[in-house]
């Protein structure tokens, strides 16, 4: 079932990769800097919370296979990402569609289960 789920919502954040050429890009999250400067707000908010839903399922569901909680953490440091550096974000006025992703993110450092360093830590309290 988690499966199924993870590839429901890499089918729905494949709506807005367009870019063929995505190997030789700069990235912003899972998308290319092109894709992330054609976002519309809508688009940015939709994308997040398609980013946070996955990384609940996998950090839920998928913690037998080892890598569940690393997966997680990485769907919401792309969600984070595309937040960050797509422009359209820039407009968006409540900040309140990445918490669940600083949530996360410092319950798995609180509880060991992604390992990172001080700097790490401190840029994440920056963002928040």
């Amino acid at each position: 079932q988690t499966k199924k789920s993870v590839k429901l919502f890499d089918d729905a954040l494949a709506l807005w990769k367009n870019d063929r050429n995505r190997h030789q890009q700069i990235m912003v999250g899972e998308f290319t800097l092109d894709e992330a400067n054609a976002f519309t707000q809508k688009d940015v908010i939709m994308i997040v919370q398609l980013l946070i839903a996955k990384g609940r399922v996998v950090g839920t569901f998928s913690s037998e296979e080892g890598r569940g909680q690393a997966d997680a953490a990485q769907a919401w440091l792309d969600a984070l990402d595309v937040f960050a550096h797509a422009p359209a974000a820039k407009n968006i006025k409540d900040r309140s569609v990445v918490f669940p992703c600083f949530s996360g993110i410092f319950l798995f450092i609180k509880g060991g289960k992604i390992e990172k360093d001080d700097h790490f830590e401190a840029d994440l309290v920056r963002r928040f």
